[in-house]
């Protein structure tokens, strides 16, 4: 075996004893979606929803890897959500979505967080973040266009499950 083989194996190795052997998951259960105040059929969005679903879905995964305790389970059925900002008309068939602090992200949920098969922590959210314009210097740089509403979600869980 050639040196650089065995280093990068070594690596490797050492690199799998200082990971965790589980970390937390999530899985996310999207309740009516049509129905949604500013995401459902009424905007013509279903492919904004499908976008917003899998980019939603992605972050929370890997939050709760990082902040849920090792084998736990984030199960959410989400029954609302109200993007930052709200659609404006801006010409003939050109509406545009106005991000103002006056709009701030929603989302209602239920949610459950298991760990060994248990029930750890449950209960209902409404959260919204009424301070969303202050990571503007955050936002300036990154182009998510979901990125206020993964900031709030991202500290809920954070704040949430902290001592979990």
């Amino acid at each position: 075996m050639n040196p650089i083989t065995k280093n990068i194996l070594a690596a490797g190795a050492a690199l799998a004893m200082v990971a965790p052997l589980s970390a937390g998951t999530s899985a996310i259960e999207w309740e009516k979606p049509d129905s949604y105040t500013d995401i459902g059929s009424d905007y013509g969005a279903t492919d904004q929803f499908d976008l917003f679903k899998k980019e939603i879905e992605s972050y929370v995964e890997r939050v709760a890897e990082t902040e849920l305790p090792d084998g736990a389970i984030l199960e959410m059925k989400v029954s609302n959500v109200d993007l930052a900002g709200q659609i404006e008309p801006w010409g003939l068939n050109q509406d545009v979505r106005i991000v103002r602090d006056i709009y701030p992200p929603k989302m209602r949920f239920t949610y459950t967080l298991r760990k060994d098969g248990k029930v750890v922590s449950e209960g209902k959210e409404n959260l919204s973040d009424l301070d969303f314009t202050y990571n503007i210097g955050r936002r300036f740089f990154d182009q998510d266009q979901f990125f206020y509403e993964k900031e709030m979600i991202g500290e809920w869980i954070r704040s949430e499950f902290k001592n979990s």
